[in-house]
């Protein structure tokens, strides 16, 4: 997850957050979640794409603001962790990607703000040790 470099579609730009880096310039407050791979665990194609549509879905219906995202894995099985999924705005965005990673059994989201550096939060109590909402690496 540390490892892990997210891209965000925004404005006509492709912006890019590590964990740990300052958030780019221009960027909203936001926080990335996927519907893919719950838990870590590879999940077949057809289901993670199911998954997604009904995530998109779902923050359609809710009038979520949302960007594309993408999670780019690294390391030897990199294309295995190559997930979709959206980078949810402002702080009603955010409070939603939280309960909608726990609801997805999803291990963790990538939050970012203007001017701070970009943090893993756990979701999923007991990943990596840590209760739901501490952050991974900090």
């Amino acid at each position: 997850y540390l490892a892990t470099v997210w891209s965000i579609r925004a404005g006509g730009r492709t912006l890019r957050l590590r964990p740990g880096r300052p958030a780019p310039d221009g960027l909203a407050a936001l926080v990335v979640l996927t519907a893919y791979n719950p838990a870590s665990r590879p999940t077949p194609r057809a289901a993670n794409r199911a998954a997604n549509r009904r995530l998109r879905a779902l923050l359609h219906r809710r009038g979520i603001a949302w960007h594309p995202a993408r999670a780019h894995g690294t390391g030897p099985d990199a294309r295995a962790w190559d997930e979709p999924g959206f980078a949810l705005l402002g702080p009603r965005g955010g409070r939603a990607a939280l309960r909608l990673a726990r609801a997805l059994g999803q291990n963790a989201v990538l939050a970012a703000a203007p001017g701070a550096p970009a943090r893993v939060v756990v979701t999923r109590p007991g990943f990596c040790g840590l209760p739901a909402g501490a952050v991974l690496g900090g």
